[in-house]
This record gives structure tokens, sequence and C-alpha cells, in this order.
């Protein structure tokens, strides 16, 4: 908790908190007033809350990968990770640190997108809100811990960049292309799996949505524990990146 509080510290006074909040207010309202004056206001409430969902979690990659180049950026010119590396006994502390940081910002920006666009809509109960936070909070979570990786591997460019292939990868499977690659693609997962539930919704038979939450989960579990155990593994003997690189 400690290192929590000094991550939260360190970001006190830039623009990082307020792209939490900010940013999920704006493609709420936006989306809102999208849905009241196109042709969106001519499809039933399902199909725009599918949608509105659906681009929200193919957007995910492209701002974690901002947010994630921006915060090692941070740590790079405030001692070349120095801080990072030597600020707790356990370098595993550190990592844990910023990464939950960087989930627990997601977790509020994406609590606010859902939670305004349903107060704004309406006609959508509590559980359904819930489920589609959740959904979209768990898909996210490889995604940060391959650009958490990226950024302090190699740089923070290399994160926004891949954070912009991502999206296109993820707006890809949102067709009928990826019905049978997204469960490999991290990036795909929060849209994936959010229209998926959603779709179900529409329907009387719900074994679709617990057919491909098997699948799914077949992969990602795995993938994240790899990713996890990997990723500390690796911390645990990295020694920051040099001003040429």
């Amino acid at each position: 908790m400690n290192v929590i509080k000094s991550e939260l510290y360190k970001l006190k006074h830039t623009w990082v908190p307020w792209i939490h909040i900010l940013l999920p207010i704006i493609y709420a309202l936006l989306f809102w007033g999208a849905a009241k004056v196109t042709t969106l206001k001519n499809f039933p409430i399902a199909e725009i809350y599918q949608s509105y969902a659906s681009i929200l979690g193919g957007l995910l990659p492209t701002i974690i990968g901002l947010l994630t180049a921006k915060m090692i950026d941070m740590e790079f010119e405030a001692g070349r990770f120095q801080v990072l590396l030597a600020g707790t006994k356990r370098r595993s502390q550190s990592y844990l640190g910023k990464l939950s940081v960087l989930l627990l910002g997601s977790f509020v920006a994406i609590t606010l997108s859902i939670g305004i666009f349903t107060l704004l809509f309406g006609n959508q109960t509590l559980a359904d809100g819930v489920a589609e936070i959740l959904l979209l909070f768990v898909g996210i979570i490889s995604v940060y811990l391959i650009h958490l990786w990226l950024s302090l591997a190699i740089s923070g460019s290399a994160s926004i960049g891949l954070g912009f292939i991502e999206m296109l990868l993820a707006f890809l499977c949102m067709t009928g292309l990826g019905d049978k690659i997204w469960y490999f693609l991290p990036c795909a997962w929060p849209t994936r799996l959010t229209s998926t539930f959603l779709l179900s919704k529409q329907m009387t038979d719900q074994s679709l949505m617990y057919m491909e939450l098997i699948k799914w989960s077949y992969v990602a579990i795995p993938m994240l524990l790899v990713l996890m155990i990997g990723s500390l593994a690796w911390f645990k003997w990295w020694n920051g990146r040099t001003i040429n690189e």
C-alpha cells in the first residue's frame, strides 16, 4: 500500500489523473449525442449499448499505450529509473505498485464511461453495467502487462506505436475475420468479451456466451500467468535504460 500511495503521489500534479476522468466523460457525452442526432437513433437500444462498449474496448489499447509510456517516461526523466529500482526492498513491490496504479486508473475510467452512458441513456440494469465494467477491466490486464514491459525494456514510443496497431487489430476482430483468432490477441479481449456478453443478452439461449468464455479462458489464464510471472522475473534483473537507449 505504501508503494501504491507513493505512485499516486507522483501523479498528483500531472495530467494523468485528469485523463482517467475527462476522457470517459467526453466519450460518453459524444456517443450519447451521436445516438440522439445521427442514424444511431434508429437502432435498437441493445445495439447502441453493444456499439458503445465494443468501440470503447477497441480504443483502450491505444489509450493504455499512451498512459503507460507517459508514466514510464516520467520515471526515466526523474532519475533514470533509480527511484523505481531502488525505492523498495523488493523489486516486485515496485513493479506491482506501478501496475496496480495503472489498473486502478483504468478501472475508474471504465466505470465512469459505462456509468455515465447508462445514466444518460437508461434501459440497462445495474447487473449488466457491472458485468460490462468487469469484462472490460479483465480484458485489459494482459494489455497493460505487455505495454509496461515494452515501455521499460524499449521505450514509450514503442508502447504508443503498438497501441495503435492493437487498436486496428481490435477493430478488425470485431468483424467475422476475428471469430477464430481473437482468443489469442489480448488487445481484442475487451471488445470481444463485452460484445459477446451484450449479444447473448439479446438471445434466449445463453450457451454461445458460455462457450466463448470457456474457449477464451483456456487461452487467457495461461497467457496472463506467463506474462505476470515472466514480467516479474525479468524486472528482478533489469537495470534500467541508458540515455542512448
